[in-house]
């Protein structure tokens, strides 16, 4: 029999996409799954759905806890793991029927801590977004892990875990930030300094669902925009330290966490009640700016929003609206 594969699904009230994450992963050709949902406090029929599914399928684990963030529901899953390999699954997002058996096959044939498949972006209004064409890579030097997921020449879901299959070895003694979103820039280090092999193919077997009620459709503003400059000023301390060849790739997204705070801030129907927030990460663009001229991970369009943010974010938002419309 193939290895036991344990899938880890946190959920909180996606009642009106659980069903779909859940056949998409009971389906799989993979059968020798342990598919473990943690309902992470649900206050909609979430939690029932889970219940409903376990009693279906005998491979179905579930844990009801009080709400924790997706990081405590994830490390709930890691800790009765059972399986030589990992996964996660976002709740609200499903996977091709094949994912696990591809990953597995890619795994195994190539002797791989992680192997990652690529993922597209899907809209509710039936849109699909697939990443740019690439040819799959196998690397064997952390530096250049860091630098081809930190780059992310390619698009999709590079940093995150759920489009990735871990040898359990890798991740076993690993812990998710628990209390921050961007859970996946803070945990990307903590996997990587524990694989020797990774792979990286083209093949899209990761669904991603973009809908209004997630971390990057905010409403009104929240601290926790904000997480993703932690993160990566956190990755930017650790490579600086350990990691100097990708200290350059390292700054590159910290200046991407700066942007898209600032677009995040701005989508915020009280923007203008924090206006200081916008014009502090704005002067810290302006003092990098020559870097970020310089940084060779910047695109010559990411440089120009660069100089249009730092000459004035008004400006810059306009001309975003308008070339994306």
């Amino acid at each position: 029999m193939k290895p036991l594969i344990s899938v880890i699904i946190p959920v909180y009230n996606v009642e009106n996409y659980l069903k779909k994450c859940l056949e998409s992963i009971i389906n799989q050709t993979y059968k020798n799954l342990e598919i473990i949902l943690i309902n992470d406090g649900s206050t909609d029929n979430s939690g029932k759905i889970c219940d409903e599914y376990a009693g279906k399928d005998n491979r179905i684990k579930v844990i009801h806890k009080p709400n924790g963030g997706l990081s405590d529901a994830r490390n709930a899953g890691l800790e009765i793991a059972k399986g030589e390999y990992i996964g996660f699954v976002d709740s609200d997002d499903y996977i091709a029927e094949d994912m696990y058996e591809f990953l597995y096959n890619l795994a195994v044939d190539n002797d791989l801590d992680v192997a990652m498949c690529a993922s597209c972006d899907v809209y509710e209004n039936g849109t699909v977004k697939t990443p740019k064409d690439f040819k799959t890579i196998f690397i064997n030097k952390k530096e250049e892990i860091i630098k081809n997921l930190f780059a992310n020449q390619a698009g999709g879901l590079a940093i995150s875990v759920c489009n990735k299959l871990f040898k359990k070895k890798v991740i076993k003694n690993c812990k998710f930030t628990v209390g921050k979103t961007s859970e996946d820039v803070f945990f990307v280090l903590k996997w990587i300094e524990n694989t020797d092999k990774f792979c990286r193919t083209s093949d899209v077997k990761y669904y991603y669902v973009q809908h209004m009620h997630s971390i990057t459709h905010q409403q009104l503003y929240k601290p926790k925009i904000s997480d993703v400059i932690e993160a990566y000023l956190s990755n930017l301390d650790i490579i600086s330290k350990k990691y100097l060849k990708c200290v350059d790739v390292a700054k590159a997204r910290l200046y991407w966490a700066y942007r898209i705070t600032i677009e995040r801030i701005y989508a915020c129907k009280d923007y203008k009640e924090n206006a200081l927030i916008v014009k502090k990460i704005q002067n810290k663009l302006r003092k990098n700016l020559i870097d970020i001229l310089k940084n060779k991970y910047i695109s010559f369009k990411g440089k120009v929003s660069y100089v249009l943010i730092a000459l004035n974010i008004e400006l810059y938002m306009l001309v975003k609206k308008s070339v994306k419309g």
